[in-house]
C-alpha cells in the first residue's frame, strides 16, 4: 500500500468557500475502482483533501494489488473520525455504497454512514436541464466551471493501466493513475460554491429591480451574504437565474412583452360567449342581446382578452390575475404593474426553481 501527502495550490483564504461549510470539518474524497460490480471489482485508489495548516492537503492511499484493498479500506475509515461531513461526485449512488460493500466484505467496521454526505452532482442533477452543460459528467462541470485537467485517460483506460501496474510495478502508469484522481478531487474545490447555491437559496435577500428596456427584461437583483465564487446559470421557459464569480448577488431575470392574452374564469356556466368579440360577457349582461350573437360559454373559451406588458410566473400564489395564451397552456403570465414587490419576485424565484427540477 502506498500513501502519499501533498499540499496543493487552492488555498482556503484566496476563495469563495461556501458558508453553508464554515463550521464542518469536511473532507472531499473519490475512489477508483477496477469496475462497477462491489462483489467483483475492488477499489484500488481512495484519493482526500482537507484543510490543514490554512492550506488544502492531498491525500492519496494506493493499494498496488488486489491483496492490498483491505489495508487501504481500514487507513481510509481511521481517518474519517477527524472529520464530520463527506464531499463528493456522485458518492452517495456510487463511492460510498461501494465502500460499504468492500469493507463488509473484508468485516471492516464502517463509520462512513455516521458523517453527513454533500454530494454536488446530486445537488445538480435536478436540474441538468436548465443547465448550460453539456453533460453532468466530472470533468464537463469542472471545464464549464474554469478547471482544466492534464488528465485524458478514460476509466477504461484505467483499470487497463492498474491491472498491468499490478502485474509489473511501472512508475509511469502509477503517475498516470494518480494524476487522474488527483485531478478528480483537486477540481471539486472550483465546484464547492455550488453547495450555497442550493442550500442557502431561500436567505437570498432581496435589493433592487430594475428594467432593461433594450433586451425587455424585468431584473430583480438579490443580495448574497458573499461572492458568488462561481459563475453559474439556470435557464428555463426564457427566465435565467445568473451567478457570477466575483459578484456578491445573484440575478433573477424574466422577459417582459407588449402582448394580448387571456383572463380564463372558472365558473363558465355564468358566461355567454360571444363570437364577434372573442370573448365572454356575464349572463346577467348577455341576457338582452339578441340569441343569434351569443352562445353557450365552455372551459376553452370563458375569457377575457387584455393587452398590456407582461411577465411569465411560475407560481400563482399573490397573482391576482393571471392570463394565459390558450386554455391548454401551462404558462401563466401576470401584467407588470408596480405593485409587484419583493415578495412577489422571491415567491416566483423559489417556483423557478422548483420549475427547473420539475422540467
Amino acid at each position: 500500500m502506498h500513501i502519499i501527502t501533498k499540499k496543493i495550490l487552492f488555498s482556503p483564504d484566496t476563495m469563495s468557500e461556501p458558508i453553508s461549510l464554515f463550521h464542518k470539518n469536511f473532507l472531499i474524497f473519490d475512489i477508483e475502482t477496477t469496475g462497477f460490480s462491489r462483489d467483483h471489482a475492488i477499489i484500488y485508489m481512495i484519493g482526500c483533501i482537507y484543510k490543514k495548516d490554512g492550506s488544502y492537503e492531498y491525500c492519496n492511499i494506493f493499494a498496488s494489488d488486489s491483496s492490498k484493498e483491505e489495508d487501504m479500506i481500514r487507513y481510509f475509515f481511521n481517518m474519517l473520525k477527524d472529520f464530520n461531513c463527506l464531499i463528493s461526485f456522485n458518492g452517495n449512488n456510487f463511492d460510498i455504497p461501494f465502500l460499504l460493500a468492500r469493507a463488509k466484505k473484508h468485516s471492516i467496521k464502517e463509520t462512513i454512514s455516521l458523517l453527513e454526505s454533500i454530494d454536488i452532482y446530486g445537488l445538480l442533477r435536478p436540474f441538468r436541464k436548465c443547465l448550460s452543460f453539456s453533460n453532468l459528467k466530472l470533468d464537463t462541470v469542472q471545464n464549464e466551471l474554469g478547471y482544466a485537467r492534464k488528465d485524458t485517460a478514460t476509466g477504461g483506460d484505467l483499470i487497463h493501466i492498474y491491472h498491468a501496474y499490478a502485474r509489473e510495478p511501472y512508475h509511469p502508469y502509477y503517475k498516470l493513475l494518480l494524476l487522474h484522481n488527483k485531478e478528480d478531487v483537486e477540481g471539486m474545490i472550483p465546484l464547492l460554491p455550488l453547495i450555497d447555491i442550493f442550500i442557502l437559496i431561500e436567505a437570498y435577500h432581496f435589493d433592487f429591480l430594475s428594467t432593461d428596456e433594450i433586451n425587455k427584461k424585468i431584473v430583480a437583483t438579490y443580495a448574497l451574504p458573499h461572492k458568488a465564487g462561481v459563475d453559474f446559470v439556470l435557464s428555463h421557459q426564457g427566465c435565467e437565474l445568473k451567478f457570477s464569480v466575483n459578484q456578491q448577488t445573484v440575478k433573477f431575470t424574466l422577459p417582459f412583452c407588449h402582448d394580448k392574452k387571456k383572463r380564463f374564469f372558472e365558473n363558465f356556466k355564468d358566461y355567454m360567449y360571444i363570437p364577434e368579440k372573442d370573448e365572454v360577457i356575464h349572463k346577467s349582461i348577455a341576457n338582452f342581446m339578441p340569441a343569434h350573437q351569443k352562445i353557450k360559454s365552455k372551459k376553452s373559451n370563458c375569457y377575457i382578452s387584455y393587452s398590456g406588458v407582461f411577465i411569465p410566473v411560475f407560481t400563482l400564489k399573490g397573482v391576482e390575475q393571471p392570463f394565459k395564451d390558450s386554455f391548454k397552456s401551462k404558462q401563466h403570465y401576470t401584467l407588470l404593474n408596480p405593485h409587484l414587490n419583493a415578495n412577489f419576485f422571491k415567491q416566483q424565484l423559489l417556483a423557478f426553481l422548483k420549475n427547473c427540477k420539475e422540467s
